[in-house]
């Protein structure tokens, strides 16, 4: 086992039935088919068999047994996985209820003209530029959408409100509003650090949401404008050593504690 793509940060006990792991950029979180053993996934497994014996929902993958927390191949940061199936059925239910929050750190360029560059963007409003300039001024904001799948493929995903045109809304994913909790940490001449948190959550949901508002991440070829020449592509090992952003936090409470695992990055 490669032991430099993923790091135990919490191991399972009696009293913490599940396992926290960091899963460098450039793997994915799950595996894709019975007999994929390069994954986070896999890799816990292999210190810690009994994780198989937990089985998924019924939405997600049999293959993916107890994962709970999952992010895109890109990302780096941290991973829940279920060592028990009560503890798993619990936090699904959690997550359901908005009660599981996830905290990303990513590192973008302000660049407000980025929706507009990549297309397929909800128009650039006065409310939308109040917002990228809260941010600015330091201002913790809320922004809330829907979302479609964009692209070939579907491989990219798009915001849609109530006042998108009609082929947008026809596209919806699911009727369900996503919303994404954003401040700034850190800005300098050429990059501005942003946190952001969710309780719920869509694929590629923060990533988006940050593009829309004018703050693409740094390295990533599907939400930055300025890698317009690689948007289109399914292939994301262009950038798997470069995307700045991270799963840098994880907060649930299980039978009447609190658990918070935070990444320094």
């Amino acid at each position: 086992m490669n032991t430099e793509k993923i790091k135990i940060i919490s191991e399972p006990s009696s009293d913490k039935p599940f396992i926290v792991i960091y899963k460098a950029s450039g793997i994915p979180s799950a595996p894709l088919k019975a007999d994929d053993e390069d994954n986070a996934f896999s890799y816990a497994a292999k210190l810690y068999p009994k994780i198989l014996e937990v089985s998924s929902s019924p939405d997600r993958k049999p293959i993916e047994h107890g994962l709970i927390h999952r992010i895109d191949n890109v990302t780096s940061g941290l991973l829940l996985i279920a060592a028990s199936q009560d503890f798993y059925n619990f936090l699904i239910e959690e997550q359901k209820a908005g009660h599981f929050y996830k905290t990303y750190s990513a590192k973008c360029e302000d660049f407000i003209q980025n929706p507009e560059e990549l297309e397929g963007f909800p128009s650039l409003t006065k409310d939308l530029q109040a917002l990228h300039t809260s941010i600015i001024k330091g201002k913790t904001i809320s922004i809330s959408s829907f979302f479609r799948n964009y692209g070939k493929g579907g491989s990219q995903v798009r915001p849609v409100t109530k006042d998108s045109n009609a082929a947008a809304l026809k596209k919806l994913g699911k009727l369900i509003e996503y919303t994404t909790e954003i401040k700034k940490i850190q800005n300098n001449k050429s990059s501005i650090t942003l946190e952001c948190k969710i309780n719920s959550g869509y694929r590629h949901q923060v990533r988006c949401h940050l593009a829309w508002l004018g703050f693409p991440i740094i390295g990533d070829n599907l939400y930055n404008a300025h890698y317009k020449t690689s948007v289109k592509t399914t292939d994301n090992t262009q950038i798997k050593d470069s995307i700045k952003f991270s799963a840098t936090k994880l907060e649930f409470t299980y039978k009447g504690k609190a658990f918070d695992f935070s990444l320094q990055i």
